[in-house]
């Protein structure tokens, strides 16, 4: 059975109702527009904490954990090779909606550094 929108918003309202997607966007929320607060909030959102584990790869693992349990519960999508990778594909399509990956914001110093290559080209021409 192929993967379909039905079965994708199964999964997505399952996904809304996640503790660990309510805990991702408190940690994601911005106080300020400041490079120190984007660095800040990169770190509570992808770097790991005391448990080891970041908000985001608990998020992930509730996503991969409601996509199976979906799958499971309404045979939505077939078992063997062919039922992995739409599970996986279902699972890939959530986390790109939810949990994208982000690149951590430069340092001071390596943007610093940029502005100043940057000036300094701008100056050769």
């Amino acid at each position: 059975m192929a993967l379909t929108d039905a079965f994708l918003n199964v999964c997505r309202a399952a996904v809304d109702d996640l503790n660990e997607l309510s805990a991702f966007r408190t940690a994601g929320a911005l106080a300020d527009e400041t490079r120190a607060e984007r660095r800040a909030q990169w770190s509570r959102l992808y770097a790991a904490d005391t448990t080891g584990t970041s908000a985001a790869d608990r998020l992930r693992g509730a996503i991969r954990a409601t996509v199976n349990g979906q799958a499971d519960t309404y045979g939505a999508i077939g078992s063997g090779v062919v039922g992995a990778m739409e599970r996986e594909t279902a699972y890939r399509t959530l986390i790109g909606e939810y949990v994208p990956e982000v690149a951590r914001p430069t340092s001071d110093a390596n943007e610093l550094a940029a502005l100043q290559a940057a000036i300094d080209e701008d100056t050769l021409r």
